[in-house]
């Protein structure tokens, strides 16, 4: 991805982020219970025969012993796989964690804001989807106050006209209320804006996603 994505102020920023993993190290702890039991049980049932000698008793705690051994290299082990787990469950809750936080803009009517995703993120596609929503969401309701204003600004010319029989101004009154209340729905959106004030059409300014 070009550009600048989101910077990360939490290492774990999801309670999503928490159970995969924990998945992840149950899963280690299991095959390394698995692991273990296979190599130490033999040998201890081994070892707790009556008919061995001293000399295959001693044979057989060396290997215990030479067991043992393998027990720092679980724990290192288990330090990378908990290290792999934040960095591979971070590119997963990251971007779910910036697509809830601008559905939820999108949801009090901010429009002006674009999922950007840092280059190795997962989920880049889906927050393609979602800035091509917001854009033709963005587009529509853009286009919807341009055609507003300009029936008001009509509306307004021909009300100033003064020459309107009595039920045509009924009538004007009633779409004048018609086109303040489209007013103040699209008022609840906020759009993009350009130097000059107005909304921009079918311009994705976002940085691109995926790319």
């Amino acid at each position: 991805m070009s550009g600048k994505g989101y910077k990360r102020k939490r290492l774990v920023i999801a309670g999503f982020q928490y159970r995969l993993m924990l998945f992840q190290l149950a899963q280690f702890i299991t095959v390394a219970l698995v692991v273990l039991g296979a190599l130490y049980v033999p040998l201890l049932m081994k070892l707790d025969r009556s008919n061995l000698t001293e000399l295959q008793k001693i044979e057989v705690s060396n290997q215990l012993m030479g067991l043992h051994q393998l027990l720092p290299t679980l724990w290192i082990v288990f330090g990378l796989i908990v290290i792999l787990s934040i960095i591979v469950s971070n590119r997963v809750a990251g971007p779910i964690y910036q697509i809830q936080t601008i559905l939820k803009a999108v949801s009090t009517g901010n429009l002006t804001r674009r999922l950007t995703l840092r280059k190795h993120d997962y989920m880049t596609e889906d927050a393609t989807i979602v800035n091509a929503m917001i854009d033709r969401l963005h587009t529509t309701l853009s286009d919807m106050r341009s055609h507003q204003r300009a029936a008001d600004a009509a509306l307004t010319g021909v009300m100033s006209s003064g020459n309107l029989p009595g039920d045509a101004r009924t009538d004007m009154d009633t779409l004048r209320a018609e086109l303040d209340a489209l007013k103040s729905l699209l008022d609840h959106f906020e759009l993009r804006q350009d130097s000059d004030g107005s909304e921009p059409i079918a311009r994705p300014d976002h940085e691109p996603v995926g790319v």
